[in-house]
């Protein structure tokens, strides 16, 4: 929210709209956790619904897919040492 507010007053200086567009390569290659915590951070900046910014995610969705089931089902198991 703060980086929201922060690019709203640069839109009163500019007085222009303002979009971040932010490009999201090789995370089919990542480890799920590390998937799940982008994905994550994304639907926070996302969350304000006058949030300026604009994902492009190039991956590959079979591959994301299948990261974040599998870290859906290591969920918990951290915790088992």
């Amino acid at each position: 929210e703060l980086l929201t507010d922060f690019l709203c007053f640069l839109e009163i200086y500019q007085r222009r709209r303002l979009r971040v567009v932010l490009e999201v390569t090789g995370l089919d290659t990542c480890y799920p956790e590390r998937v799940v915590g982008v994905l994550n951070a994304i639907n926070t900046l996302l969350s304000d619904s006058h949030a300026p910014f604009i994902f492009i995610l190039v991956v590959d969705p079979s591959i994301l897919a299948a990261c974040l089931e599998s870290a859906g089902s290591m969920k918990g198991t951290a915790d088992n040492g």
